[in-house]
């Protein structure tokens, strides 16, 4: 199984490849970046809502990817 990580994955443009990438592609689990990890799971929240068979495929972390810590 592949897996990506989506920074920003939280809202607008990250959110919208997320529900891309879980759509088109079944061999892929997604790691839903966001530098808030609440704002991180009510993301993930919502997609596994809209579909509940991508809640295997779907994790969240929290990460900013302008501080060199968070990334390490």
């Amino acid at each position: 199984m592949k897996r990506i990580l989506v920074t920003g994955g939280n809202k607008g443009i990250g959110l919208a490849t997320v529900a891309k990438l879980l759509r088109s592609y079944d061999d892929t689990h997604l790691i839903l970046g966001s530098r808030n990890k609440e704002r991180g799971e009510e993301a993930v929240g919502s997609l596994i809502r809209g579909n509940g068979d991508w809640k295997e495929r779907l994790v969240t972390v929290e990460i900013d990817v302008e501080s060199e810590d968070s990334v390490k």
